[in-house]
């Protein structure tokens, strides 16, 4: 069985800009919440995570003290995955 789901638009609506790396973690955010919703539903641990964002990977993987920003959205990352399950595409 193969399950695609997405969501457009990630953006802040805010007058600060965010970069595009910024907008991947987001992304990746977004991703690991649905898998979570999903997994729960189906009863299956076999998630892989795929990106194209070697900054994201880079963030989820090491233990660094990143910004506020980063540091939040990588633990609920995390949180609901395994750090293992992301690869690059």
């Amino acid at each position: 069985m193969q399950l695609v789901q997405c969501k457009v638009r990630i953006s802040p609506c805010g007058k600060k800009e965010t970069t595009i790396a910024r907008l991947e973690l987001l992304r990746a955010t977004l991703a690991a919440c649905l898998s979570s919703n999903i997994r729960g539903e189906f009863q299956t641990d076999n998630v892989y995570f795929r990106t194209d964002s070697t900054t994201v990977l880079t963030w989820i993987r090491r233990e660094d003290p990143w910004g506020i920003f980063v540091q939040n959205r990588v633990t609920e990352i995390r949180k609901l995955t395994p750090v293992k399950a992301g690869k690059h595409v």
